[in-house]
């Protein structure tokens, strides 16, 4: 490794990110890179630019499903005793969890997730699961979600960012300083959410990584109100990264 010139008998060390994610699949990476991206789009400033975790094996695309009825639930969750819909899960144990956005969300949990293990979003930052049951956190939200529709497609080259060696294109070639934040400046043009008011879409946005980042095999999203949701589920959908599931 080379030496300061400044510290001839210090060795200048060069960071290297890791962006392989072995904890999960790739459907549920690729799920928390989209919320990444909302937050690099909108937020900028509050978040580090790096490039995106990858996923080492294939997995099931995370579900979105309206909320009902607690036998729609249950159909969907449990299976029906005549077979013709399969479970998703085997049954509520110490391996899957409901993550609620506050505890007011989680008193007004339907009777048969309320013998499951229940968790707020803060409650469970860190902690790992097969299954997660994230429940109501759009129709529950109190910020509006409608910045997100600004969101445009972009082809992000997730090389393209600084990992504290060099920058480099998706055909290995260097990027320079310059070029590098004309490009990020390009894909942030008119998406920018204006005011302090707006923070309140980027702390849900933080809110919301954590609670899919949680699982390590499956994620089902439930919404009493999917138009509170719309905006997200819009662009998870443009992305592929969740299916809708009919009650």
């Amino acid at each position: 490794p080379p030496r300061s010139t400044l510290f001839p008998y210090t060795t200048l060390f060069r960071s290297h990110q890791l962006t392989v994610n072995f904890r999960s699949h790739a459907a549920l990476i690729q799920l928390g890179n989209s919320v990444v991206h909302t937050m690099e789009d909108l937020f900028p400033t509050t978040i580090d630019i790096l490039a995106e975790d990858q996923g080492s094996y294939p997995g099931p695309v995370p579900s979105v499903m309206q909320y009902t009825s607690e036998e729609a639930l249950f159909a969907f969750l449990f299976g029906q005793a005549n077979g013709n819909l399969p479970g998703q899960i085997d049954q509520f144990g110490a391996h899957q969890v409901v993550i609620t956005r506050n505890q007011e969300t989680k008193a007004r949990l339907p009777d048969l997730l309320k013998h499951a293990l229940c968790l707020t979003v803060y409650e469970a930052k860190g902690l790992e699961f097969d299954d997660v049951i994230l429940f109501n956190f759009f129709s529950d939200s109190p910020a509006s979600w409608g910045p997100i529709t600004k969101l445009q497609p972009r082809v992000r080259t997730s090389a393209a960012i600084d990992t504290g060696v060099v920058r480099v294109d998706d055909a290995g070639a260097q990027i320079g300083d310059d070029e590098f934040a004309a490009d990020l400046l390009s894909n942030l043009a008119d998406t920018r959410a204006p005011g302090l008011a707006d923070m309140l879409l980027c702390g849900e946005l933080k809110h919301l990584y954590v609670a899919v980042t949680r699982p390590r095999k499956n994620l089902f999203i439930f919404e009493r109100d999917l138009a509170k949701a719309a905006p997200m589920l819009k662009y998870w959908r443009d992305r592929k990264s969740t299916r809708l599931n009919s009650s």
